[in-house]
């Protein structure tokens, strides 16, 4: 090919990609900056209201996450509670994750931030899910769920903050495997027995693994978790992993 035409069909794809990039102006988005560095673009942008957010990725989204995006951040600015100071949205490899900085968290008269030590973190999958660590009394307390609504997200933060313990007790897992290790056992034993009715016990420690993929992977499905425990050399099989899902999650598949 002659060199002309290498550079017109250069010109060619360059304009295509211009054409192709989401149209921020149509999104009354006014984009501050824009960075690339090694490959990796940041944004710094700004909606119709004032409201700055920033989001960085290594390859393009499609529209429908730039969509999923604005969706999100015009819901979350418009909290009651919390009052953002900064917003950051991440998107690598099909996960959109947000990093939320509050300049204010009250409710029900106690300043959340007191006991906030790195903001909320957010990961989009099918729906969103919250992540992030509450501190009280030295005590580390994890909140996570599925997002539903400002209202839901400040109340169990706020049981977290008051009483951590009960928080844990209610809620965590691992204090379910301290307090019905005999029972669950055995339920687990019978729902995951063999083929001719043999009962096979999973070990205590595979079935704590199998509580921290889930936490740390709210989206997580039987197959993904015997999937993540192959690559760690720990051999079991999806209705044994279900066993212990259908118990401390209330999963059924």
């Amino acid at each position: 090919m002659k060199p002309f035409a290498i550079v017109l069909m250069l010109l060619a794809l360059a304009g295509t990609s211009r054409l192709d990039a989401y149209d921020w102006a149509a999104a009354k988005i006014v984009v501050e900056s824009e960075e690339t560095d090694n490959g990796r673009t940041v944004f710094q942008l700004k909606d119709a209201d004032g409201n700055a957010f920033v989001l960085g990725y290594d390859s393009e989204p499609p529209d429908a996450v730039f969509e999923r995006i604005l969706k999100i951040k015009s819901d979350f600015n418009s909290w009651s509670h919390i009052k953002i100071g900064r917003m950051s949205f991440e998107y690598s490899k099909d996960v959109l994750e947000l990093n939320i900085v509050p300049s204010e968290f009250r409710y029900k008269g106690v300043n959340v931030l007191d006991y906030l030590p790195a903001g909320l973190f957010f990961s989009y999958y099918d729906s969103v899910y919250y992540n992030y660590r509450i501190t009280r009394d030295k005590m580390f307390v994890r909140v996570y769920g599925e997002y539903v609504n400002e209202e839901e997200l400040c109340e169990k933060t706020i049981a977290a903050v008051n009483d951590p313990l009960a928080y844990i007790r209610a809620r965590d897992p691992e204090y379910l495997l301290q307090r019905l290790d005999r029972l669950v056992n055995a339920v687990m034993a019978y729902e995951s027995r063999g083929m001719f009715g043999s009962a096979r016990p999973i070990e205590r420690r595979v079935v704590q693994r199998i509580v921290d993929i889930k936490r740390q992977n709210p989206v997580y499905k039987r197959k993904d978790i015997v999937k993540a425990l192959e690559k760690e050399k720990i051999s079991i099989s999806e209705k044994a992993v279900g066993a212990v899902l259908a118990i401390y999650y209330n999963e059924f598949e």
